[in-house]
């Protein structure tokens, strides 16, 4: 006699993941997101990433980025409004330390009165070292003089065996 139910109990399973992954798609969908590169940044530039509700749409939308010293955006420093429909926003010329980043869509297409705010995002800058800086210069420098020397050595031999 076969047991039809480990394949019944596969199959229902089966079936039921494309809903769970389309009921937690939606509820995604109707919150504004802002993600950062998710590590240090060496040199000072780094992208970050924004998610426009799907209620909201890809119309032109009053959105704007806080940039804030501070983890709970009491003193916000700087406000960046981009232009257009975009999903990345690559901001550059940071010094070392933490910048903490939210974005505001102030209108959400809906009457209430509070903007749409996402989560709070943390990026942490430090540059590489002076000496790292530095020293891959100074290596780069010696390459660079080794090659040369080589290339006018060559040419003398290769110039001195074609005359002689």
């Amino acid at each position: 006699m076969r047991r039809p139910l480990p394949w019944l109990a596969l199959w229902v399973l089966l079936l039921s993941l494309p809903l769970q992954a389309l009921s937690q798609r939606t509820d995604a969908n109707n919150e504004l997101t802002l993600s950062g590169p998710g590590v240090v940044s060496k040199e000072g530039y780094f992208t970050l990433q924004v998610g426009v509700p799907v209620s909201v749409g890809q119309a032109a939308q009053p959105l704007q980025i806080a940039m804030s010293e501070h983890a709970d955006m009491s003193a916000v420093s700087a406000t960046y409004r981009p232009l257009g429909d975009f999903q990345q926003l690559t901001l550059s010329g940071f010094a070392d330390g933490s910048y903490y980043f939210q974005a505001r869509l102030d209108d959400a297409g809906n009457d209430a009165a509070e903007p749409l705010l996402s989560d709070i995002v943390r990026v942490d800058v430090k540059h590489y070292s002076h000496a790292q800086a530095y020293g891959l210069f100074i290596a780069g420098a010696l390459l660079f003089s080794i090659l040369v020397i080589l290339v006018l050595c060559l040419h003398r031999t290769r110039n001195t065996d074609n005359h002689g």
